[in-house]
């Protein structure tokens, strides 16, 4: 048989050459398409988880005040694609952390036309200047184009897109006449694929309120911002407080804006220095205050405690507190039990002053600089206090103790079912001498309670007492005149009163200004699959929102679900993301939103195929 010219093989070497092409062609459209797709998605996700642990930072510096020590954050600055046998990823991407302005003077937060009472207001006599800045997070994706930094500024967290800004979390330094500032320095500069571990620090904390009044001018509070006044004329209509908001000019490529208060009320103050990265500063003594026994009587032959603090210019007890000394000397007749003392972890000392003169009016005078022949009381380091030495047997003959301060009820103002704190301070010194023995109150319509001392014992003339989470659930709405009476070791009482206002809990439910999600998956026609949704909503709540869960369920991914702590912002404002696996049933959408007295919204949905949106304002969701 003879194979002379046979071309049978041919056929055979043809076809090895298509079916090789066809994979080629079938590669590089995977290379070319079905890579960038997957590693565009891994990008998305990785910055919404971005967002979230910067939600987590923001949560971190604003919780601060009055708290002590630190807290660690981390934020994942980039992300990593998943290996691949044959193809190709692109490098990793990063994603940087920076502080913006932390440490430059002209970069700043300013109290203008403010003044306090008593020797506080030895320090608050002038214009007070705090540097802050912003906290920036900048990705640097391959794939994902357009993405937002995400920027902390003055309490405010928030997306900055080429096309506009979203924000994540609303402001909470100004609430009526509550005013809690929260300063940041130090340096923050890190870039990498990792994750970076921010330690935010209390490096000036303390529960310590300052009352401020206007000097005859409005206060205003002047502050750089990356964001236009324009942005911040919404506190003129979500603040009673809030008189004006306008533009004061820009500083090193910021937005200076102030904000006006109304010059009718007073306000209460809080400041808080927190410490990102290096470079932080310390905060030293700024002026020294009385606390308590200033024109307080006492008998001839008794004794009465007087108390000061050393604070910083944030109005907390400064970091050299313990390694400083006041001191203090009698410009009258009297003697005192030590005329140096260091100051506690507090910043107080308390010097006891011995009535063993004549009586009137008896001056001490205290100082952390020393006191010479330039002592003067109207400047922020020297205080003078008196006392009213009256003739007497003294030794505890029915003289009922005194309130030094409060009664106080934080808040004043609660709606029904939540809870409030009393707080006061009861002094028996120069009044007999004996011990706090207990404390109580009562409000006359059935609602009462005891206070406990808030070191551990009543065991002192002096204690500061507190009862704390009162419930008001089943209160009456209205006025409630609180009675709180003290009682010394020889059964004298003493009594003062506050008044707490209950407001009716029966309040409208959050509402929605918008609320879409959108569906992700994979595949076409009959095979497509749904594997996540996309939400962006935004509520508003007259209480504040306190919680927003979205969740997604059916018989194949059973129930996933995401819940957003708020912290009682209104309008709260967020894009979050469930993933599951693929399914081809129809999902169950619930977005369920509470806000901070309770009162919940409920919304539904339902999704169908991939790619598909439903939105509150074009009848794809049901509300109630």
């Amino acid at each position: 048989m003879s194979l002379v010219g046979d071309e049978r093989g041919q056929a055979i070497q043809i076809g090895a050459v298509l079916l090789f092409g066809v994979l080629i062609i079938s590669f590089s459209t995977y290379q070319a398409f079905v890579v960038p797709d997957q590693n565009r998605g891994i990008e998305f996700s990785h910055n919404q988880e971005v967002q979230s642990q910067m939600q987590d930072l923001r949560n971190a510096v604003v919780s601060v005040g009055g708290i002590r020590g630190s807290q660690a954050v981390s934020v994942q600055l980039g992300t990593r694609y998943p290996s691949r046998v044959i193809a190709r990823n692109p490098g990793p991407p990063s994603g940087s952390l920076r502080t913006v302005g932390t440490t430059e003077p002209a970069v700043n937060l300013r109290i203008a036309n403010a003044q306090a009472s008593g020797e506080t207001g030895d320090f608050w006599d002038e214009d007070q200047t705090y540097n802050t800045g912003v906290v920036r997070y900048t990705p640097s994706y391959n794939l994902y184009t357009s993405p937002p930094d995400t920027v902390y500024e003055n309490t405010v967290l928030y997306n900055r897109f080429p096309s506009g800004d979203l924000t994540l979390a609303n402001q909470t330094f100004i609430d009526g006449t509550e005013i809690s500032l929260v300063l940041l320095n130090g340096t923050l500069s890190e870039t990498s694929t990792r994750s970076a571990t921010v330690d935010v620090r209390a490096e000036s904390s303390s529960t310590q309120t300052v009352t401020l009044d206007d000097d005859g001018s409005p206060i205003t509070i002047t502050f750089a911002s990356t964001r236009s006044a324009d942005y911040w004329t919404f506190l003129e209509n979500t603040q009673s407080s809030v008189t004006d908001v306008r533009p004061a000019g820009s500083v090193n490529g910021l937005s200076l804006v102030t904000v006006e208060l109304d010059d009718s009320q007073s306000y209460q103050v809080q400041l808080t220095k927190v410490g990102v990265g290096t470079g932080v500063t310390d905060e030293d003594t700024a002026y020294l205050t009385d606390i308590s026994g200033d024109g307080r009587p006492v008998s001839q032959g008794e004794s009465i405690a007087l108390t000061l603090e050393v604070r910083d210019r944030f109005n907390n007890p400064p970091d050299n507190a313990t390694t400083m000394q006041v001191t203090a000397e009698v410009a009258g007749s009297g003697s005192l039990q030590s005329t140096t003392q260091t100051p506690d972890e507090d910043g107080q000392v308390t010097f006891v002053y011995e009535a063993t003169g004549t009586t009137g009016d008896q001056e001490i005078r205290f100082s952390y600089v020393g006191i010479d022949s330039d002592f003067d009381a109207t400047t922020p380091q020297d205080v003078s206090m008196t006392v009213d030495v009256t003739s007497g047997s003294g030794g505890g003959d029915g003289t009922a103790p005194a309130f030094s301060s409060g009664p106080t009820a934080s808040p004043s103002t609660v709606t029904a079912g939540t809870n409030f704190d009393l707080t006061a301070t009861l002094d028996d010194v120069g009044n007999g001498g004996t011990d706090i023995t207990g404390t109580s109150w009562s409000d006359g319509q059935g609602n009462s309670g005891t206070f406990t001392a808030d070191d551990g014992e009543f065991d002192q003339p002096t204690e500061s007492v507190s009862d704390t989470g009162i419930d008001t659930t089943g209160w009456d709405a209205g006025d409630h005149t609180i009675t709180v009476t003290g009682t010394d070791g020889n059964e004298n009482t003493a009594s003062a009163t506050v008044t707490v206002t209950i407001e009716d809990s029966e309040s409208s439910p959050p509402s929605v200004s918008s609320l879409t999600v959108e569906s992700t998956g994979t595949g076409m026609g009959s095979s497509q699959n749904v594997n996540g949704l996309d939400f962006d909503y935004e509520f508003t709540d007259e209480s504040g929102i306190s919680t927003v869960t979205t969740t997604a369920s059916n018989s194949d991914i059973e129930t996933v679900s995401d819940t957003q702590n708020a912290g009682g912002s209104s309008p709260y404002a967020n894009t979050p993301s469930l993933t599951f696996g693929n399914t081809q049933s129809d999902i169950s959408v619930t977005v369920e939103i509470e806000d901070t007295v309770g009162n919940t919204l409920t919304c539904t949905a339902t999704i169908t195929d991939k790619g598909q949106t439903r939105s509150e304002s074009g009848g794809g969701f049901t509300c109630s």
